[in-house]
């Protein structure tokens, strides 16, 4: 589904990253752990054709990156960040909100909402406003002793 090959990357003149091979195959997840400063968050922007490499290549369902329309192209990945960005209005507004970029009409986006988030357990969050649900989250968080015991789906 996506393929690398020898690809290399470079920011501010230099050699940022380098990747000789890798393939991510249909159904398969990519979770990209490292160090700071290891190519992590340039790696995720190659992907989503935000940055451009300066050798090799990246392919999606076969056809180069060069060839595909950036929009059509990233309407068919997508990314989950390790912190949320919320807007200010709800959290079922936030998580609506990229159903309504790709035309989803609000009814069903509100629908698919809450089904999906009943069935991850994470309904009772819905209406609570996004400045709410950071603080219960970063209480929680601290209360708990680490960040990854809340769902970070939002």
């Amino acid at each position: 589904m996506i393929s690398i090959n020898n690809l290399r990357v470079q920011r501010n003149g230099r050699d940022a990253l380098k990747v000789a091979s890798l393939e991510i195959k249909k159904g398969e997840t990519l979770a990209v752990v490292g160090p700071n400063g290891a190519g992590k968050s340039t790696l995720l922007l190659a992907l989503a054709h935000l940055i451009k490499s300066v050798d090799g290549g990246i392919a999606f369902h076969g056809k180069p990156l060069k060839d595909w329309d950036d929009i059509e192209y990233r309407r068919k990945i997508a990314f989950v960040f390790q912190d949320p960005l919320l807007m200010d209005m709800s959290v079922q507004d936030n998580i609506a909100l990229g159903l309504k970029f790709r035309g989803v009409k609000k009814e069903d986006a509100i629908e698919r909402v809450i089904k999906w988030s009943k069935a991850m357990g994470v309904d009772l969050f819905l209406n609570a406003e996004q400045a709410n649900f950071q603080a219960v989250r970063r209480s929680a968080s601290a209360w708990r002793g680490h960040s990854s015991s809340i769902p970070n789906c939002f």
